[in-house]
């Protein structure tokens, strides 16, 4: 008797608010329960967040920022960051699967799922599934008169040609379902407040350089870009925005990414911001200040112990300061595009992500022929399994069988041949 188990990854939700911060005080714009899991939310120093059961029994608690915060890498190295005490922030934390409601400054939110994307709003530039088991991936543009959504859907198709090319997303790119919004603006081009005197256009986000006082700083109005996104693609995982200006500049943070398109570093800038706002990573790269580190996926509190003590000496792993605060600690010394602009990550990062991308997905797996189950073989025969999955393209798979003999219960692990990415079968006699 063989149990077979070919289920892949335990499945969870969360809680997606959406606040309006206003010096030092929140309010909800909306409230909503997305799939997938998330990273522990950013330390925050304002209201308690707290999540309950049908019968009102408190599950958790949270406090929640009153700030938001956006950076900027810049192409010679290093970068600089902003804490803006207006605007909006999108903060994500676990909603269990006891979870019915929250309760916020008096307020009882009880979220309801995203609705699917609403047709004729955003134009498909990758299907690959259902919203709800792959990742959404939205691009908006600003600054591209309507002469120019042309160009922005060339820019579109050129980044999202790059960042496909970059692992772990090049072995998982049929995870992705990615999204274009035409959204055309009244004037080409961007505001620039770091001018003096400043050069205002009139733009559908309102992006702008000089945010936080940052000359290569983009920020946009972020209630225009995330009810936008909210209703093109409800279920968004992640945000971002390209600026139609030629002048270096981006941001990454938690609620969208914003980056320039022209060469030599559009792409490049776009791909690094990404990070953050897609696979929640933080900058390697020092903000001359010192920081908690709490949450970090690829900074350190430890030098001595870091979170990915297995990656020790492979590709130059080791722990390096700083990395985002000059307290914290990073795996490479200059080895990801987290630190400098360059074409890859760090392994440790590499592994960040795909975590983070199985976090928000149900499973990989499409089909598997038998249906999982309880099966009863005969012995001293061969016996197929098959399954096709949705990644990763360039790695392999390992089936692990539990076989009943006397005894009690035995396990055997299996190499797939061909499966990652497609389909293939694992053999073997019991």
């Amino acid at each position: 008797m063989i149990a077979l188990l070919l289920s892949s990854f335990a499945f969870a939700e969360s809680l997606r608010l959406t606040l309006d911060v206003h010096d030092g005080t929140i309010s909800v714009v909306e409230a909503q329960r997305v799939p997938g899991s998330v990273q522990a939310p950013p330390a925050g120093d304002g209201p308690s967040l707290t999540v309950h059961d049908a019968v009102g029994r408190t599950i958790s608690e949270v406090t929640l920022p009153t700030t938001a915060h956006r950076s900027v890498i810049f192409p010679d190295g290093g970068g600089a960051s902003a804490t803006l005490t207006r605007g909006q922030i999108v903060v994500e934390i676990p909603w269990p699967e006891s979870a019915h409601h929250a309760v916020l400054g008096g307020r009882t939110l009880t979220p309801n799922p995203p609705a699917p994307p609403a047709p004729g709003v955003a134009v498909a530039v990758q299907s690959a599934g259902p919203s709800e088991e792959r990742l959404d991936l939205v691009f908006l543009g600003d600054g591209y008169a309507e002469s120019e959504l042309d160009t922005f859907a060339a820019d579109v198709d050129r980044i999202v040609a790059y960042v496909l090319q970059v692992e772990p997303y090049g072995a998982y790119t049929g995870l992705f379902n990615i999204w274009r919004v035409d959204q055309a603006s009244n004037e080409s081009g961007a505001s620039h407040y770091e001018q003096s005197p400043a050069e205002v256009r009139d733009t559908a986000y309102g992006c702008y350089y000089g945010c936080g006082g940052i000359d290569r700083l983009i920020c946009c109005d972020d209630s225009a870009v995330l009810s936008e996104v909210r209703a093109a693609v409800p279920g968004y995982d992640g945000v971002m925005v390209l600026v139609n200006d030629p002048t270096y500049g981006g941001s990454g943070g938690f609620a969208y990414a914003t980056s320039y398109t022209a060469d030599p570093y559009g792409s490049q800038v776009a791909a690094h911001e990404l990070g953050h706002s897609l696979v929640g990573l933080w900058d390697e790269y020092s903000y001359g200040t010192t920081g908690s580190g709490q949450g970090a996926p690829n900074c350190a509190k430890d030098g001595e112990a870091p979170q990915w003590t297995a990656w020790l000496g492979e590709s130059g792993v080791d722990a390096f300061t700083p990395c985002s605060y000059t307290n914290l600690y990073r795996p490479t010394n200059n080895g990801c595009m987290m630190n400098t602009l360059q074409d890859g990550y760090c392994p440790v990062c590499r592994e960040q992500a795909v975590l983070a991308i199985y976090g928000q997905i149900p499973g990989v797996i499409l089909t598997e022929s038998p249906a999982e189950g309880t099966l009863t073989l005969a012995p001293g025969v061969d016996h197929s399994l098959s399954l096709s999955t949705l990644g990763p393209d360039d790695g392999s798979l390992s089936v692990t069988l539990g076989h009943r003999r006397r005894g009690g219960w035995r396990r055997r692990r299996l190499h797939a041949q061909g499966v990652c990415g497609g389909r293939g079968v694992a053999r073997s006699r019991i």
